[in-house]
């Protein structure tokens, strides 16, 4: 995992002061080349916070900072104090914690418009929890902001490990459709739709992939696809 380097500083706007958390680039920060010297001084800093505050009390302080920072719409850092908090290992090593704080990542990194950091989110969860609608719906929606085609190959290999998953069949099929390949298009809508006989969208997804295969240049059975399509 990628250590955050974030700090807080104080700035002065319209008349008021306010605090900032900032990401800091590595070149101005102290090189420290042994990593397990610097996971040392972590646990070590930790162990001094938590002297002064429960790990409790910590949590509950960081759960009302990153809901305040939303509240003002300061989605960035909220996304910077998400990262530097995972970094802490009495919260990254809690199952339930991490979890809670990808989430919290996730949705201040949709909502400051941020689709790369939120993808690398979405990824991981979809791939622990494949079948949760929930999941794809927002996976979609990431992907679709994002103008990206990365996870075209993840979806694919995606399906080489859940070949049955309804949701990963229509993606391809969409993912497949664009890029021109329409018989890979037809092949994953077909099976989505042998599944899901009565639902109407899979029945115009392979009306859609049979016009564009009738409407191509070079077709030899042209004819035939028109067939196809009206029955």
């Amino acid at each position: 995992m990628n250590r955050a380097q974030v700090c807080l500083i104080s700035s002065s706007k319209s008349g008021e002061r306010h605090l900032y958390l900032i990401k800091v680039s590595r070149d101005k920060i102290s090189d420290n080349s042994d990593q397990e010297t610097a996971n040392c001084d972590a646990k070590a800093i930790f162990a001094v916070l938590t002297s002064v505050l429960t790990k409790d009390d910590w949590w509950n302080l960081l759960l009302k900072a990153i809901y305040c920072l939303c509240d003002l719409s300061r989605f960035q850092e909220a996304e910077l104090l998400v990262d530097s908090s995972l970094e802490y290992y009495s919260f990254y090593d809690d199952k339930q914690k991490r979890k809670e704080l990808e989430y919290f990542g996730l949705s201040a990194a949709i909502l400051d418009k941020n689709f790369r950091k939120a993808y690398n989110y979405i990824r991981v969860m979809v791939m622990e929890n494949v079948n949760k609608p929930q999941l794809w719906n927002i996976f979609n929606q990431v992907t679709m902001h994002s103008q990206e085609v990365r996870h075209h190959r993840f979806c694919l290999r995606l399906m080489l490990k859940n070949p049955d998953n309804h949701a990963l069949c229509v993606l391809n099929g969409h993912n497949a459709f664009v890029s021109g390949s329409f018989k890979h298009a037809l092949g994953q809508y077909v099976q989505a739709f042998r599944t899901h006989p009565h639902e109407p969208l899979y029945s115009l997804c392979i009306g859609l992939t049979f016009i564009h295969m009738a409407s191509q240049k070079y077709v030899l059975r042209r004819h035939a696809l028109t067939v196809q399509l009206r029955s």
